[in-house]
């Protein structure tokens, strides 16, 4: 009679101990999950940056072409009297 109760105090003690093992487990996935979330914020936020930056550079980069066009064209244009 007391080695059947023992076998049941000792799942029941060994199935303590692996849901306490796996609730430290699952902690450290939520604590892994929400810093790859902020990873994943901090990286969407710097590649809208760099597209901005590129942008702004592409824009600038087609006025400086303009211009350089429109003096080469006011250099060709013929002397008027």
């Amino acid at each position: 009679m007391l080695k059947p109760l023992f076998e049941l105090f000792k799942q029941v003690f060994t199935i303590n101990e692996d849901l306490q093992r796996q609730r430290a487990e699952i902690k450290e996935l939520r604590h892994q999950y929400h810093s790859l979330i902020l990873l994943v914020q901090k990286l969407e936020s710097k590649i809208e940056r760099v597209q901005s930056d590129d942008k702004h550079e592409r824009e600038k980069i087609v006025l400086q072409l303009q211009n350089t066009l429109l003096q080469f064209e006011r250099r060709l244009l013929p002397a008027t009297k």
